[in-house]
């Protein structure tokens, strides 16, 4: 680190067998680091999911969950907003976008979700 401090990272490989970057530990000792990857391990965090749905994704993060979303409670939102918001989730997002794994979630599928919502209702096509 910039201070003089070493850390400990450590790296996976994900389900096509491509090296994913390496994270740090935030442990200076290769004991201390080796027991924090094996609590990950235990708790099935070590190795990000890539089947993991968008959906699920939401669900996990409390995504606009008034009391338990981490973004509502850092910036001050209403519950009414946060309802609005969540309702546009399970209105919008969640119809066509979440059952896609969340990490092929790509510009060119959001792009393609955005025109779907400027097409009129009755002459909406959308294959993902």
């Amino acid at each position: 680190m910039s201070n003089g401090k070493k850390v400990w990272y450590y790296r996976t490989y994900d389900d096509f067998g491509n090296r994913n970057n390496g994270k740090t530990t935030g442990q200076t000792s290769k004991t201390k680091a080796e027991n924090y990857c094996l609590e990950l391990f235990r708790n099935n965090l070590l190795v990000p999911d890539s089947s993991l749905k968008l959906s699920q994704y939401i669900e996990q993060k409390n995504f606009f969950e008034f009391g338990k979303c981490a973004y509502c409670a850092e910036n001050g939102l209403k519950k009414t907003y946060a309802d609005d918001c969540k309702s546009r989730i399970n209105k919008h997002i969640l119809p066509l976008l979440g059952k896609i794994k969340f990490d092929t979630l790509n510009s060119k599928r959001i792009e393609a979700w955005q025109r779907h919502l400027d097409v009129p209702r009755n002459s909406r096509h959308l294959i993902y």
